[in-house]
């Protein structure tokens, strides 16, 4: 997380909760918080890294964080055939959102990545 997540346009960061779910079914991902696998600090300017074992039967990855400002921006449905396994699935947390930053292969998902640069747009000006 950057020094300032989780703060809108404010200059100061707050702490938050990052909800980590894997998923059987698309239609699973209103309840992340309930289906979470982990729950993780979000805690601004500071990197938190984590191992988490796939259930068998998951096709999934949901990660829900709490950010005030751009509830809606923060959830991410992520199929686990997109992942590339070699490299850490790395997230950039900011002010006013969530992005992917490593850990997707666009060879093996081309739709997938192709939303994500639609939606991983910032939904509000943090200027």
């Amino acid at each position: 997380p950057m020094a300032n997540a989780n703060a809108g346009r404010a200059k100061q960061g707050t702490a938050s909760i990052a909800y980590i779910a894997f998923l059987a079914e698309e239609s699973q991902f209103t309840e992340v918080e309930k289906l979470a696998a982990k729950e993780v600090s979000v805690i601004p300017n500071r990197e938190t890294s984590l191992t988490l074992n796939i259930p068998q039967d998951a096709h999934f990855m949901a990660v829900k964080v709490g950010l005030r400002y751009t509830k809606k921006r923060s959830q991410l449905l992520i199929p686990l055939n997109s992942l590339n396994f070699d490299k850490p699935l790395v997230l950039h947390i900011g002010a006013c959102d969530v992005n992917i930053v490593e850990g997707i292969s666009p060879k093996l998902a081309p739709a997938f990545t192709t939303k994500l640069k639609y939606y991983q747009q910032p939904l509000v000006s943090c200027l």
